[in-house]
């Protein structure tokens, strides 16, 4: 009885057929050539690589976004702060400066015209 520590090709590969436009065989025949590997191998490794990079890819794209997402955050609470700073030095400003209604109108006008030109 013969044991076998490996696994045969029947049991690794699959087998299936392929049909592919004949401008892309010529170009993977002539990649395969230049690299000394069969056809076969030539796919296989292109087809790896091509998941390998998807998967990377996804893997990063997440942390990429999750990075964003923290940094859009403190930028919006950053905002916040500051706004909220304007707001409360604007209230000194009254207080400490007597303003009248008008006055206090006037300001907020400047504020809204400052704030959109920043937008805009």
């Amino acid at each position: 009885m013969c044991h076998h520590d490996s696994m045969s090709d029947d049991d690794r590969y699959r087998r299936f057929n392929l049909r592919i436009p004949k401008d892309l065989f010529e170009r993977l025949q002539k990649e395969a050539d230049a690299r000394s590997h069969s056809m076969n191998a030539e796919i296989v490794q292109r087809l790896r690589r091509s998941i390998e990079h998807d998967d990377f890819q996804r893997e990063h794209w997440e942390d990429q976004k999750k990075i964003f997402e923290e940094q859009e955050e403190k930028m919006h609470d950053d905002l916040v702060a500051a706004d909220n700073y304007y707001n409360r030095q604007m209230e000194l400003d009254v207080l400490s400066q007597g303003l009248t209604d008008e006055d206090i109108l006037d300001m907020l006008r400047q504020r809204m015209i400052k704030t959109t030109k920043r937008r805009g």
